[in-house]
């Protein structure tokens, strides 16, 4: 008698009567397995440049930086409180062996142009940025040339020249020259007129 109220005072506890459906449950459930799995993609490595530019010429010089995104590169400007101005992202490479970002005014308003050349593969492009002027000049992935490019890695340099108005239109044009090891060319100097958007 003393042992059937014992069986009954266990059958009948909470702990044992939840045995049974948590068994069941157990029995149904999928395996502990995702179907997605995490990785670490490899990420190029970009050292970024920063640089002090007054892009609006209001005496105060604005921060401008670049860096690598997910999936653009970009080049930021912000204020000296560290408010964004805006950020500007580029389909192509930055490659600091082949170019620096640079700034100019070839239309000698009070903004500046921002000046980056990127490439794809062995293709060269000129991109252009008046990122302060709403309404400003840009210029994004203007073919310039095919640059040397070997196992990945840009074997060109290139040297920003000045900006001189060669035609006396009153506007200024864009002077570089590339240099090439391992191959014969390009080895140029280049003149681009950003009013006609043309390459001599």
């Amino acid at each position: 008698m003393k042992d059937d109220s014992i069986l009954r005072k266990i059958i009948f506890s909470s702990g044992f009567l939840a045995c049974f459906p948590a068994i069941l449950i157990m029995l149904f459930l999928h395996p502990l397995s995702s179907k997605y799995s995490l990785s670490v993609e490899p990420t190029e490595k970009h050292k970024g440049q920063f640089i002090y530019s007054d892009l609006n010429t209001d005496s105060i010089s604005e921060i401008v930086y670049t860096g690598k995104g997910i999936p653009y590169y970009f080049i930021a400007v912000k204020d000296n409180d560290q408010r964004f101005y805006d950020q500007w992202n580029l389909l192509d490479n930055l490659n600091q062996n082949i170019s620096e970002i640079f700034f100019g005014n070839f239309d000698h308003d009070r903004f500046e142009e921002i000046y980056v050349f990127s490439h794809k593969g062995d293709s060269l492009f000129l991109n252009v940025n008046e990122i302060l002027d709403s309404h400003g000049t840009r210029l994004e992935r203007i073919f310039i040339t095919k640059i040397g490019f070997i196992n990945g890695i840009v074997t060109s340099i290139l040297e920003p020249g000045g900006f001189y108005d060669q035609n006396g239109d009153g506007m200024d044009e864009l002077y570089f020259g590339i240099t090439t090891g391992f191959r014969q060319d390009p080895r140029r100097m280049y003149r681009f007129d950003l009013v006609h958007k043309k390459l001599i």
